[in-house]
């Protein structure tokens, strides 16, 4: 077995392009007649469907506002159990002023190799 180690990442983020992609999104649901048919009570419930999904993408790490809080595992040493349930107690702070647009978490592998 090759020893390996893995790293999660939390860090708070500002990205006006992201939020304005998830925003026009949910533009369809604002047409006051499509096909005959006021879409507008539904906008606000896309809205908030939308913006509770987990966005799975790259980014820029220019976007991070915040230094970032690691919680390590190590696959040769630590117990299974560990990663049933990951609690991560963190405090961070804002680096600059910004609109907070959400948590950004990321993750590094390393496979130390064999002898």
């Amino acid at each position: 077995m090759y020893p390996a180690k893995a790293d999660l990442h939390f860090s708070l983020f500002s990205d006006e392009s992201l939020y304005l992609e998830q925003v026009q999104r949910c533009m369809f649901w604002s047409q006051p007649s499509f096909h005959g048919v006021d879409l507008r009570a539904l906008n606000q419930r896309a809205l908030e469907e939308t913006f509770a999904q987990p966005v799975v993408d790259t980014w820029h790490p220019g976007v991070l506002v915040s230094d970032s809080v690691k919680w390590s595992f190590d696959f040769g040493k630590d117990a299974v159990a560990r990663l049933h349930k990951i609690d991560v107690p963190f405090e961070l702070v804002v680096t600059r002023t910004c609109i907070l647009h959400g948590l950004a978490s990321w993750f590094d592998v390393c496979f130390d190799g064999s002898m």
